[in-house]
This record gives structure tokens, sequence and C-alpha cells, in this order.
């Protein structure tokens, strides 16, 4: 698009201009009156009875061969005839005199010599036309007629020009007085106006030259601060309620109808609703004297409705008695900036893989509607906390890429099950949060279910289809929460007892579940902060040898006995080992005590018959330090080969994530058994059996325990002893 830019200065401020250009126009007036006079008389000369006529009819005659040539060029004979007769009657008319015409005969000998040389291009034109028009209309033209129709219309042309030049000449001769007396008066005006030149206009234009040269650099100066500063100017004359926009207006809304405005209105339109009365008001108290600067942001449209964002700014003029006459400013164009600002603003509040709200955002939203509904005493909110399960599985098995997309498609599902005015929140990782504007725990856990439902559908990512169920822990608002902080601890809490639970499943949060978390809490401070020999303690199950009934090993067993706190079992402190980093260290410990301990008994037996059983982890199992400590045991004791073996579940051996087939057979390798713990707790472990480099397997307690009554666990157990048995 092309906007015509209007000059910066519309009003003539220079004298000095002023008075050549009245200059100009007085010798543009004097000569155009000199010139009209000279054609007048060169008119009334030609017009005169003598040579008026036959200058025409002269001229005529050129027209009338062009008129010729064209006729016989298109075969139109009517026009050719037509033309030709009245061709021949005026070149006799001239030659010969014609009274109607008032056509005296041709006496000048120059003339007539003029019409002898022209006789033969004369002759040839006519007599070639009059052979086309005897032609009949079937009989298309020759070629050589019509050429030579042109031949000859080409020598006449210069010819009748001559003798044209002839006539006018004479004309002029006969009227020469009239022609010095016109230039005369042509000479005479050109003085006149050379005088005034001298010592009218240049002594004034000498006198305001400086004056002029300073308003002009005060213009340049203000065109120069325009153009370089890219703004819409615009003044706003209050006497006359004009309104000048600069040409910038036109560039920045594509409108270029601004520039031949000068009403209000036309800015005004362009005003976005939403700040077209703030904008009013600003500048009706500038227009008022309340102030005397404004400066303030507002958004506008192109034609097109494109937005764009501009800064106004503004000032005001007063007179002698303080009345404000005037008032101007600009608009920047902060679009750019606008949006910068926007999309900082997004990148603070936004997750920037799903677009969710990211864990700031949350908290300050929650946090504002924690404090308002406390103000109000109407607990209308909830929280849901989410804990997506076998996420990490996903990363590890297909990618971080993978496990990118299955985010966003968690995130696109919470979008589209829960309301609109819901705020879902992706606070790291595979957490993600909402909060609901609804307080009723029966609608919230209705609500909470069918997203456990939803999530646990599967999400095709790619060649992929993935599922990864959803623990989720629902708070409902009530008087005891002052902060954010306390409401997402509790959702926490109880999202994590819908996943110790059993995942896939939510749970509305309960003082216990809080009592849980504070204890767990602690325990995990106090795991970290723990030493070994003074807060754990091995003790010893026996192993007994059905068929002789004697003791032939035992089992150690590792207790958490710490003063001043009653024992935990390790079916709890474990897994918050695991999961804290210490299983390592501790299950180095346990090695270290049980080599110890099967070194006293063998001094104090008096043998080397005895055998440890001590259970390792799988996190242990995969240390990297695991088979250093292995080795510097086996070089200690090297009486202890074959009878300090280690323990692990079957759930950690099925465990398909981690192939830890080729670290058995390293720890075989070094000297210590591996027995598979709680075997027929888990799955498909008969299929798979025979692949893992197992000395024992020990049968789960439930089949014993049900031995004497059911027949079923009977036939199971048989099952199970004589696989091994088969296997070795």
């Amino acid at each position: 698009m092309v906007y015509h830019r209007r000059s910066e200065h519309s009003i003539d401020t220079n004298p000095a201009r002023s008075l050549r250009r009245r200059y100009i126009t007085g010798l543009l007036i004097v000569a155009t009156l000199s010139l009209s006079t000279f054609a007048a008389l060169e008119f009334l000369v030609m017009r005169s009875e003598k040579w008026g006529t036959v200058i025409n009819v002269a001229g005529r005659q050129r027209m009338l061969s062009q008129k010729i040539a064209k006729a016989a060029e298109r075969n139109n004979k009517t026009e050719l005839e037509s033309a030709l007769a009245t061709f021949e009657r005026s070149h006799r008319a001239l030659i010969d005199g014609d009274r109607a015409l008032n056509l005296p005969p041709t006496t000048e000998p120059q003339i007539l010599e003029a019409f002898e040389t022209m006789a033969p291009a004369h002759e040839g034109l006519v007599s070639a036309a009059r052979t086309i028009v005897e032609l009949t209309e079937e009989e298309p033209v020759p070629a050589d007629l019509a050429r030579a129709i042109v031949r000859y219309e080409i020598e006449f042309l210069p010819q009748m020009h001559h003798i044209v030049g002839m006539y006018e000449d004479r004309s002029r001769a006969e009227n020469g007085t009239l022609v010095l007396l016109h230039l005369a008066v042509v000479l005479l005006t050109l003085c006149v106006l050379l005088f005034e030149a001298m010592w009218v206009f240049e002594p004034a234009a000498r006198r305001l030259r400086d004056q002029w040269a300073r308003v002009r650099d005060s213009q340049q100066r203000y065109s120069l601060a325009v153009k370089g500063s890219q703004d819409a100017i615009w003044d706003w004359d209050l006497l006359q309620d004009r309104l000048y926009f600069s040409p910038r207006w036109a560039a920045l809304f594509h409108d270029d109808r601004l520039l031949d405005s000068t009403v209000a209105d036309a800015w005004f339109r362009l005003v976005a609703s939403c700040d077209l009365e703030r904008l009013l008001e600003h500048l009706g108290r500038l227009r008022s004297g309340l102030v005397d600067q404004i400066d303030l942001e507002i958004e506008m449209r192109t034609p097109e409705g494109e937005p764009v964002y501009a800064l106004c700014r503004g000032a005001s003029v007063r007179d002698a008695q303080g009345r404000v006459t005037r008032i101007a400013g600009s608009l920047a164009d902060i679009t750019e900036q606008r949006e910068a600002r926007e999309q900082l603003r997004q990148m603070a509040e936004r997750d920037g893989l799903t677009g969710l709200a990211n864990r700031t955002f949350f908290h300050d939203r929650l946090e504002a509607i924690v404090s308002r509904t406390r103000r109000a005493e109407r607990y209308d909110y909830s929280v849901l906390s989410f804990d997506f399960d076998g996420f990490k599985a996903v990363n590890d098995a297909l990618g971080h890429s993978v496990g990118d997309h299955l985010l966003v498609s968690i995130g696109r599902r919470l979008l589209q099950h829960t309301p609109e005015d819901a705020i879902i929140a992706r606070l790291g990782g595979d957490e993600f949060a909402i909060i609901l504007r609804d307080g009723r725990a029966p609608f919230v856990m209705a609500l909470s279910k069918a997203l456990v439902q939803i999530c646990a559908e599967p999400h095709t990512l790619g060649q992929h289809q993935v599922v990864s169920t959803a623990s989720i822990g629902v708070v409902v608002g009530h008087e005891r929460y002052t902060c954010a902080e306390d409401v997402i601890r509790d959702a926490d809490a109880a999202m994590y007892s819908a996943k110790t639970s059993g995942k896939s499943q939510a749970k509305l949060f309960d003082e216990s579940m809080h009592t849980e978390a504070l204890r767990r809490l602690n325990l995990e401070n106090r795991l970290r902060e723990a030493e070994f020999d003074r807060d754990f303690e091995l003790r010893m199950q026996p192993i007994i040898d059905l068929e002789s009934g004697q003791i032939s090993g035992f089992e150690v067993l590792v207790r958490w006995a710490s003063p001043g706190l009653e024992e935990v079992g390790p079916d709890t402190f474990v897994p918050i080992a695991e999961e804290i980093g210490v299983i390592f260290d501790l299950g180095h410990w346990v090695l270290n005590k049980s080599a110890e301990l099967l070194a006293e008994f063998d001094e104090t037996l008096g043998h080397q018959r005895t055998v440890l059983h001590v259970n390792v982890s799988k996190r242990q199992i995969l240390h990297p330090q695991l088979m250093p400590l292995l080795q510097d045991l086996a070089e200690r004791y090297p009486e202890q080969h074959g009878r300090l073996t280690l323990e692990i579940t079957e759930t950690a051996v099925m465990d398909r994530r981690a192939n830890l087939v080729p670290r058995m057979e390293a720890i075989r390798e070094t000297g210590f058994p591996l027995a598979m713990d709680d075997f027929g707790t888990g799955h498909s472990s008969l299929a798979c059996l025979h692949k893992f480099p197992l000395d024992e397997v020990k049968i789960d307690r439930s089949f014993i325990l049900n031995i004497d009554s059911s027949r079923e666990f009977t036939a199971i157990y048989q099952a199970i002893v004589s696989l091994a048995d088969h296997l070795g």
C-alpha cells in the first residue's frame, strides 16, 4: 500500500517566496495576455477576406490528401469518392479562383511555379484514387494502386505545406504594421516587469531573507525530530477546532484518509472501545487546563482490525490570559514492546511445554483465592493434586521426547474435562494441579473419580500407545487454611496416600493423612541423620532343615531401634531409604555386619557350616559400588565363600525396565549365592524362572500358612517345589 504524504508545512511562512510567486504570477499573466493578443492578431490576419480563406483551403488540401490515403487503405470507396471530389474542387479553386468562396485566381509567379512543381504528385494521387473508385464492390484494391497513393501522398504533402507557407508569408507581409505594433507592446510589458522585479520585489526579498532562513532552520529541525522519533504527531487548534495529523499516521494505521481530515473523530474511531473513555478523560483534563501533560498507553485498531498499541503523550499551550488554546503531542508505536512484555509475562506464568499455568502462577492465584474466601467466609474452592504413575518408565523406555508428548496429552485431557473456570497447572515433572471454583466435596470427588478414569485411557503418541494412570489428592476449602502452602501440602498428602494405597484412585484429604505426612517427614529427617551402629541392629531368624530339624543358618533382619523412637519396621523405613537415597549406605553396613557375625559364628561354633541370608534391594543390585564391596568381602573372608546368600524379591527380578541378569551372574561368580524372595507373589515367574541365575527360591509365607486348609495351596506348593527341583 502506498501512502500519499502531505507536506509537513502546509502554511507558507516565507515572505520572500510569496513575493517571488506574485512576481511570477504577474509575469505569466502579462505573457499570457501578450500571447493572446499576438494569436488574436494572427487569427484576424488569417481570417482577412483575401488570405484567410486561401490559407484555410490550402491547409485543408493537406488533410484531404491524408484522408484519401486512409480511405484507400481501408477500401472505403464512399469516403474515398467524397474526399476526392472535394480535393479536386479545392485544387481548382486555389488556382482558378471561386466566387462562392470569395477566392481570387492565383497570379503570383512563385506560387504558380510551386503548383506546377506539385502537379505530377497531384495528378498521380487523383488518377490512382479515381481508378480505385471505379472498381466494383467485389474487386479488391490492387496492392500497387494502394502503394502508389501512399507514394504520391508523401510527395504531395511537403509541396502543399510549402505552398501554405508561401500564402502565410504573403499575408504577414501585407499586415506587418500590426505585427510590429504587437511586438512593441510585448517589449514594453517586459520592461515594466523587469523594473518591478529590480525595484520592488528584490529589495523586499533581501530584507526578509534572514528572517526566512531562521524559520526554515526551525522547520528543518522540527521535521528531523519528527522523522527521527518515528512518532505520529497530532496538533489540535482548539480555537478553530481543527486537528492536524502528520504523515506518520497513515503509515501507522494504514489509512491515508487521516491526512485529509481535520476532525477529532477521525482519531477516536481508531481507538479500541476499552480505552476510548480513558483517552477522552485525559484529553478533557488537558483541554480544561487541569493538567499540563498526559502520558498513557492505549489500544488502537487499523481499519482492517489489526491491533496497534500506542503510547500517547500530549501537552497544552496557553495564551496570555492562561486559557488553553492548543494541545499537541505524539503517538509512539509500542506494539513490539507490548508483545515482548506479554511474552515475558507468559513465560513467567505459563509452563513452556504444555502451555498451562506454572507453579508460580498457580501459587499466586491460590493465595488470592484463600485470602478472598477467608474474608467472605465462603470456602468455595478445592484443589486437586495429580501424580501420574509410570511416567519415569516412559522416559526411560521411550525417551524424553515421548515423555514430553505424554505430558502435553495429559494437559490437553485435563483442559477438555474440567470446568472452564478451573485453573490447571503443571507444577513440574509429571505433577499437575487444578483449582476448582467449587468447594462441595461430593461434586469434587465425583469429578476426581471421572478424571481418574479419563487419565487411565491410553495415549497415542506417534507409534506408541502409553498408559499412565493418575493418583489424585483432593482438598476442599476450609477455614483452617490461611495460606496456599497449607492447601498444597494437604493435597500432596492426599495424593501420596492415594498412590501408596494402590494408585489410580482419588482420595479426599483428612487429618490422619497430615499426621502420616508429618510422621513420614520426621522419619526421613531422622533416617538422613542416623548413625547405623547406634540406631540400627541386626536380628537373626533361624533357617531350619526340615529333615534333621537342626538350624542350618539364619536370615539377617535389620531393625531401626533409635533411642527415643519406637521400633520402625523394614516395610516402613526401607522404601523411605530407597526414596531418599540412603539404601546403599544402609545395605553396605548390613553386609559388612553380616560378614562379621558369620565370622564370629565360625569361631564360636568351631565349624564353617552356618549360612546367612541377607536381603538386598534392586537399587543395591544396580548400584555401581556393590561389586567392589562384594569383592572386598570375598577377599577378607575367603572361608565364607558360598555361605553368604543375597536375597532379592521376585518383583525386582521380574522388572522389565532393568535387566538384572548380567549383574546377578557377576555376583554369583564373586562367590555369593542368589535367592529369589517372595516367590509366587509376582507374575510370569514360571515362564522366566529358567533365565535367571538363581540358587534358591523362597516360597512366600502366604502359601505355607494355607497348606493345611486348602488343597489348592498344597498343589501350588508341590508344583513350586517340583519346579525348583528340576531347575536345580
